[in-house]
């Protein structure tokens, strides 16, 4: 694994469980796949405090399982880790849905990982229980919970090869002669694949259940049945991640949009993604889930009578799929594909696109703040125009050769734009050898992820460093005591300024982790066409 993932995973664990926890994923992310003797070996810790690390991980999900000849070895969940960054968007999200209740149920279970219903009730009091069983109900009906099993608890790289190897035995037992054909390996996993994800999807549902008085009812259907589903109080609940990254990949796409166009183009991209959360849809169920405070007439400039909301939409749809122009930089900065199917138009979001433009926007971003504005001249005309030798690069981009020579040599160093070597004969000679220039971004996207990783653990350290002097230490355990909380008053001037200083130095390094993680995300949870 990359050091810089090993360090800001170890990082964030100890941010949140300590330095014994987080010196335990340090060594399996560093190390891969151990058994409990070679933890203690390469940890030095006492067996008994590594087992209560163990229990810890586990209980948060920070852990994979699995059996090897009988010996159970331990893997660290690098996504889960990476995740926990997140926790304070995903509060502002329940926030934003579910209001406080909605936070504090949220709240609750990232505190204990996993808990059962039950558990809930005791540790939230204040929330009446038919509240609380009503919001739970719709919470994993939107998937933002999950239920979990210890299914789930081995990864799924290696339930994907179980359930393989248990389809190639399969045909050993009925004589299938034809199982070892590569065409038929690839047949198999795919098989297994399709298992995998169906037993998950299976898992994951298990957390809802018909009451037993509903059960023997034939007559419900569809929504109504989900309706009358109630809660399993047997079952462990934890939250979905994958549900708030997209609630976060909504958020980023109106971003984009209101920077390109304004604030009535985003509540109709807001709207669309809504509405085609599950289908490809129409304008109709476009408007459906628009908010009576959104103005669509005043994004644009109308003449003459007023539109109706149907007429101003369409328009949007028009604006934002780029269907008046058929350029290829027109089509490749749409946010919208729409259509005709029979007599009704069908709109799609054009996720890979925009998914490109948002990688773009970061490498424009990492680029200029590292090497200028004709560096990301050079990278733009390479993006636009493929391979180019360092002749036509310079012509192009309207930079000497002699200013351009050091810029691309400083790009290919740092893996930004990648060589092609086309020799003119058999020799391989340098001088007979063209040398043409383009961007790989499989290759640039690991780059820049692998730096902005350790930007994440250098900002944690930093942050760690400021609040660990031993005059601020004491500062604010002072302030924690009870008559200071109350009256600030008796702190002196000397103390009030030095927490205003420390209280702005961690206000601009959270804007600053905020940041990056919003590039990390983009790089690394959108994935890129392939």
């Amino acid at each position: 694994m990359d050091p810089e993932t090993v360090r800001l995973c170890a990082w964030i664990i100890k941010s949140h469980f300590g330095d014994m926890v987080s010196l335990v994923v340090q060594t399996l992310a560093a190390h891969g796949r151990l058994s409990f003797r070679e933890l203690v070996l390469f940890t030095k810790l006492k067996p008994r405090a590594i087992a209560a690390s163990l229990i810890v991980l586990s209980q948060h999900g920070l852990l994979w399982h699995s059996n090897v000849q009988d010996d159970e070895r331990y893997e660290c969940n690098v996504d889960e880790c990476l995740q926990r960054q997140r926790f304070g968007k995903f509060l502002l999200i329940a926030n934003d849905l579910y209001g406080e209740d909605g936070v504090l149920v949220v709240q609750t279970i990232l505190d204990h990982g996993r808990v059962r219903f039950p558990q809930l009730i005791e540790e939230l009091p204040q929330i009446e229980r038919g509240r609380l069983q009503k919001l739970v109900r719709r919470m994993l009906q939107k998937r933002f919970i999950k239920s979990t099993t210890e299914y789930l608890t081995k990864s799924r790289a290696d339930r994907i090869a179980d359930a393989e190897n248990r389809l190639l035995m399969a045909d050993v037992t009925t004589k299938n002669v034809a199982v070892a054909s590569a065409k038929r390996l690839a047949e198999k996993r795919l098989e297994a694949e399709e298992q995998v994800a169906a037993r998950e999807r299976e898992v994951e549902a298990l957390g809802l259940k018909l009451s037993e008085s509903k059960a023997t009812t034939k007559s419900m259907k569809g929504k109504d049945k989900d309706k009358e589903k109630e809660i399993d109080e047997t079952i462990w609940l934890r939250i979905n991640f994958t549900t708030f990254n997209i609630c976060l990949r909504n958020s980023l796409i109106e971003s984009a949009v209101r920077a390109r166009y304004n604030e009535p183009a985003a509540s109709v991209m807001r709207a669309v993604l809504k509405a085609t959360e599950k289908n490809i849809v129409g304008s109709n169920g476009i408007l459906e889930e628009m908010s009576e405070d959104d103005n669509l007439a005043s994004g644009l400039a109308t003449r003459g009578s007023s539109k109706s909301n149907a007429s101003l939409l369409k328009e949007y749809i028009s604006m934002l799929s780029t269907s008046d122009t058929l350029s290829p930089s027109s089509v490749s900065s749409s946010f919208l594909s729409s259509g005709s199917t029979g007599m009704s138009s069908k709109v799609q979001v054009d996720f890979i696109g925009i998914y490109r433009k948002l990688k773009l926007a970061v490498l424009e971003g990492y680029v200029r703040e590292r090497w200028g504005p004709l560096a990301v001249r050079i990278v733009k005309i390479l993006l636009a125009m493929g391979m180019m030798d360092e002749r036509q690069l310079a012509k192009v981009a309207m930079i000497s050769p002699d200013s351009i020579r050091p810029l691309i040599s400083v790009l290919s160093g740092a893996s930004i734009i990648t060589s092609q070597e086309v020799p003119k004969g058999k020799d391989f000679l340098p001088s007979r050898t063209s040398y043409f220039w383009h961007v790989d971004m499989n290759k640039t996207n690991a780059v820049m992820l692998s730096t902005l990783m350790k930007t994440m653990a250098n900002i944690m350290e930093r942050k760690a460093a400021e609040s660990s002097t031993p005059l601020l230490k004491t500062l604010l355990e002072t302030r924690r005591r009870t008559d200071v909380a109350a009256d600030e008053s008796l702190l002196t001037y000397a103390e009030k300024e030095l927490l205003r200083q420390w209280e702005e130095k961690m206000v601009k390094l959270g804007i600053l982790e905020s940041r990056v993680d919003e590039a990390m995300f983009i790089l690394r949870e959108l994935p890129l066409a392939s």
